[in-house]
């Protein structure tokens, strides 16, 4: 595609990306986001080529839902299939996403063993492969890869410079390997490696760096040491959405109790308007110590938020904590 039409030329510098999460960001917690402390740019959660390509894509197509407000926004797709990833990229292109993101970095194990994820550091031809199949079937669509360093050590020079040589849109690095997956601390110092590549092979290419980031402040803190394009946050955000924030301090932990019990029944009320029974109230339960963590009567409203079956139940708990008058509230983004 024309590289003055790419949504990351778009971007301020450097911007801050949210990662895409499995079960995390959704279209909702996308919506609550942009409420609150909305990033730069946003990704889907993964979303797999095969299944959207099937008969039955219904379920899988839930995963590229979105709505206008939730712009600009990046689809991210995993497999190992190149016909598969020409159509899902077709689609991704039809319904009118800002760019696609190719997964080569995930190292949950089951995703491994299907040689997807990060397991296609092992595959650069198939890796090469997918990419053209992503170009061909959203051609005029930025495309991106997100990755890690290497597979049991870290491949700079040979992995992360080959994909370089693919000349991407956008090129997001985690700054660990895949033996790694979260454990120890990220090797910034890598992705300065990365930007002398990028410097060399492809000068087009947007760098973003992932790894150990806990706010968009300390992100931008770290700039001058490691001048990417832009910082991607990931888990950070899970524990207190206001990571995204750039304002210094900027925590959920600053908001009034009930402000916080608030926001989390507005989560779940958005939750309930947009899946209703199609995806079930367990995936809300892992934002119960986000929103409330730390509140007086957190250690009452744990247990029964763990326990209720349906958005109705949960809802009902919060309204009795006092969030039912309540409006979610906007927070400055500085």
């Amino acid at each position: 595609m024309s590289l003055e039409r790419s949504v990351y030329r778009r971007l301020p510098r450097p911007f801050i990306a949210m990662a895409p999460m499995e079960d995390i960001t959704d279209t909702v917690f996308r919506r609550v986001l942009q409420r609150i402390a909305a990033p730069d740019l946003m990704y889907t959660e993964f979303a797999w080529v095969n299944g959207l390509c099937s008969p039955k894509a219904t379920r899988f197509k839930d995963r590229l839902r979105f709505h206008s407000d939730e712009r600009p926004l990046i689809a991210q797709l995993w497999g190992r299939d190149p016909e598969a990833y020409h159509g899902a990229a077709r689609l991704v292109a039809e319904l009118g996403y800002d760019g696609v993101d190719i997964n080569m970095g995930c190292a949950v194990k089951k995703i491994l063993k299907r040689g997807a994820g990060a397991g296609l550091i092992e595959t650069p031809e198939l890796a090469r492969e997918i990419i053209a199949a992503v170009r061909s079937g959203a051609p005029d669509l930025p495309v991106g890869v997100k990755t890690r360093l290497g597979t049991r050590s870290p491949a700079v020079a040979e992995w992360c410079g080959f994909l370089l040589e693919q000349r991407l849109d956008a090129l997001c690095v985690h700054a660990r390997t895949a033996a790694q997956g979260y454990s120890g601390e990220a090797d910034w110092d890598s992705l300065n490696a990365v930007l002398t590549l990028r410097d060399r092979i492809a000068p087009q290419t947007f760098i973003i760096g992932n790894g150990d980031l806990e706010t968009a402040h300390e992100a931008l803190d770290l700039h001058p040491r490691y001048p990417v394009d832009g910082f991607m946050l990931a888990r950070a955000v899970v524990r207190d959405p206001l990571a995204l924030n750039r304002v210094p301090g900027s925590s959920v932990s600053r908001l009034s109790e009930a402000e916080r019990i608030a926001l989390f029944r507005r989560h779940v009320s958005l939750h309930a308007e947009e899946w209703g029974g199609r995806r079930q109230v367990g995936v809300l339960k892992r934002f119960v110590s986000t929103y409330l963590g730390g509140c007086s009567r957190y250690a009452t409203l744990r247990p029964a938020l763990l326990r209720s079956e349906s958005h109705a139940e949960m809802l009902g708990i919060l309204s009795a904590a006092g969030a039912e008058a309540l409006e979610m509230p906007r927070c400055s983004i500085g």
